[in-house]
């Protein structure tokens, strides 16, 4: 038979692996949806409607949340996208509804960062921001950003930081006090909102996409469903100041000093 038969040409079978077992490199990415409605609930310097709001990565109060995450023991998030559209909710005149649509000024500005408690008018220093208005019978798409989880005692952390999802606290996986991922801040202003009844006032339909990344097999329930959303407003306020409102804290006590996370494994001498 030739040398340069199929026969020469197989390859032997070996009882052993090739190699010793690596880090787990495999990955699984799903896209979580939710929708959340947000209220012109502040007034700025007697002239606007406002709607001020701190919008984070967190995966927990997304549909599906739970049911995606089963199967996996890590996971990370990797992109957040929002979009925003008029809402009628609750009921108010139809002239309402049009000043919303044709008046609604929105401004977003990714921050890898979560220590504002609400920019207000300092959003339009920034860099980065963009504003947009709202369309009577088209999605606005604000933003397209990555996020970065934002530790109380490390600061930023890298983007290829893992979590688990099988960690549990008394609100449900980790403290979002201690340990949250960061998003955008959005604010929203309308000048012909501004004598409208509290009781008629417009809103925004918000729709989040989170992009979530999942590695290694899990064998337990992750942490359920948080009943507050993405999107956290601010409170209401007679007047609106432009100064940046001090962070406040979920607790007296200081928080539990996180240990480092890296994804290199030790190497052994």
């Amino acid at each position: 038979m030739p040398r340069n038969s199929r026969n020469n040409n197989r390859v032997s079978v070996r009882p052993a692996p090739k190699a010793a077992a690596a880090r787990p490199t495999r990955t699984f990415t799903r896209t979580l949806r939710r929708n959340q409605v947000l209220t012109f609930n502040n007034t700025s310097g007697g002239e606007y409607a406002t709607l001020s709001a701190i919008i984070r990565g967190d995966p927990r109060s997304f549909v599906d949340w739970e049911e995606a995450a089963t199967p996996f023991e890590l996971f990370r998030v990797r992109r957040l996208r929002c979009f925003a559209l008029p809402s009628a909710l609750p009921t108010a005149s139809l002239a309402t509804l049009l000043s919303n649509i044709s008046s609604t000024q929105i401004w977003t500005a990714p921050d890898y960062t979560s220590d504002e408690l609400s920019l207000g008018t300092n959003i339009f220093s920034y860099q980065n921001a963009r504003f947009h208005t709202l369309s009577l019978n088209n999605i606005k798409k604000l933003a397209d950003t990555d996020v970065r989880l934002n530790s109380a005692q490390g600061g930023v952390l890298p983007a290829s930081t893992w979590l688990p999802t099988q960690a549990s606290t008394s609100l449900g996986g980790w403290d979002p006090a201690v340990l949250n991922y960061s998003g955008l801040q959005f604010y929203a202003q309308n000048p012909t909102l501004y004598n409208v009844s509290p009781s008629l006032q417009a809103t925004i339909s918000v729709i989040f996409e989170l992009d979530v990344e999942f590695k290694q097999p899990g064998f337990s329930t992750p942490p359920t469903a948080l009943a507050i959303g993405p999107a956290i407003t601010a409170e209401p306020e007679e007047e609106e100041n432009d100064q940046v409102a001090p962070q406040e804290t979920a607790s007296a006590r200081p928080p539990t000093p996180l240990p480092p996370i890296s994804e290199k494994p030790r190497r052994l001498r």
